[in-house]
């Protein structure tokens, strides 16, 4: 299972001191438990922020000796520590650590909070929004599921697909495997709007296929195969991070009760699907 960092806001702590206590566990808690206690999310801190935890958790606190317990324990293996700014305030630091960790982070909050986060995911909303659920799915078990009927409307779906592909950083390039070049949609407006190069692998690509794609990518490379069986599927690969539509982009609408969007986050599994690129050949095209 591949490594994600997470940056854990400091009153989910105390939730989850508390809760590992419990014999029985609500859903909240035991999502809580499981991120923590996955030993492939790695807890990013700096020492700046250790020193506001350590202000928190006082000695004569009642949760001092799970703080000083978990905090050794972490510490010893499976957390990162970065440079600080040296923030003022505590809500400072954490954002500093969510938005400039070099490693793909996701912040977990309890409740939404007015933060300027990059990736960030609320325990209390994962059943009314759609990144929340699917970033608590890939930090419990790197495969997501979401549907039409998770989301409200047209526009929140645009959202959905902008927040999920700036989860892994530092990404230049992304792979898409499509039959089709129906790309009049605003699903994938992230690439260009975030200069990436797109690397479009087409069922029998055309030069007209090529013209089009180029007015919607500023950063294209096109490639063709008349084999059909290596085009069924509807992937996008960024990084490690896979998405599988099973409908055509183009009919993404949550008023048709059809489509689903897998999600998996695996090097393994994307180094897998890219193998089968070598089959394609590179089109030519102004």
């Amino acid at each position: 299972m591949m490594q994600i960092n997470i940056s854990i806001y400091p009153d989910l702590l105390e939730n989850y001191f508390c809760s590992r206590k419990e014999f029985r566990k609500n859903t909240f808690e035991y999502n809580l438990i499981s991120i923590i206690d996955n030993p492939y999310n790695k807890i990013v801190l700096t020492k700046k922020y250790l020193q506001f935890l350590d202000e928190i958790y006082q000695p004569e606190s009642e949760l001092y000796d799970d703080y000083s317990n978990f905090m050794t324990f972490i510490i010893d293996g499976n957390c990162e520590i970065i440079e600080s700014i040296n923030s003022e305030t505590l809500d400072e630091e954490f954002i500093f650590i969510a938005n400039n960790c070099s490693s793909t982070t996701i912040s977990v909050l309890k409740t939404e909070k007015n933060l300027s986060i990059k990736n960030y995911m609320c325990l209390e909303k994962v059943d009314s929004c759609p990144k929340s659920k699917v970033y608590l799915s890939l930090l419990k078990d790197r495969t997501a599921i979401v549907r039409y009927n998770d989301f409200n409307n047209n526009t929140q779906l645009e959202d959905f697909f902008k927040e999920i592909f700036s989860f892994p950083r530092g990404v230049l390039s992304t792979i898409v495997i499509e039959r089709y070049a129906n790309i009049n949609h605003p699903y994938f407006d992230y690439f260009a709007e975030n200069n990436i190069l797109v690397k479009y692998y087409k069922f029998r690509a055309t030069l007209a296929d090529g013209s089009s794609l180029k007015r919607k990518f500023s950063r294209l490379e096109l490639y063709n195969t008349t084999n059909g069986e290596l085009v069924h599927e509807r992937l996008i690969l960024l990084g490690n991070l896979i998405l599988n539509i099973d409908e055509d982009p183009m009919n993404l609408d949550v008023a048709r009760k059809t489509w689903t969007i897998s999600l998996t986050y695996s090097y393994e599994v994307t180094q897998n699907l890219k193998r089968k690129c070598s089959d394609f050949s590179r089109m030519n095209f102004i």
